[in-house]
């Protein structure tokens, strides 16, 4: 146990309170970074569906990633799979400017 989560239980604090006023506070650097890499992992997935199914029936389970590789090797629209990067990028860094809104980083004083 932390000297913080021990003085939390000293002040009065139960279990479950400190653990939220305490351990998750100390966590949240490393609760946005998971976050951060979860979800630009889910954004750019392409060799599941790709092996699976190929953008499925009727292009029902196209990514951006999977079409930027189909326009860009398949059709050899190079222009259109490179725009389609560039939206890949601007999302995924989209998403990580709303986690760190939700998660700021700021420094814990003890």
């Amino acid at each position: 146990m932390t000297s913080a989560f021990q003085a939390s239980l000293l002040d009065g604090c139960g279990a479950f309170r400190a653990s939220f006023l305490v351990t998750i506070p100390l966590l949240r650097n490393i609760i946005s970074m998971c976050a951060v890499l979860c979800t630009i992992g889910a954004v750019k997935e392409y060799p599941l569906i790709f092996v699976m199914t190929m953008g499925g029936p009727f292009k029902a389970s196209y990514t951006p990633a999977i079409l930027m590789y189909v326009k860009s090797f398949l059709e050899m629209d190079f222009g259109f799979g490179s725009a389609a990067s560039v939206i890949l990028i601007v999302i995924s860094l989209c998403i990580y400017k709303l986690i760190h809104m939700v998660f700021p980083t700021r420094e814990i004083q003890y």
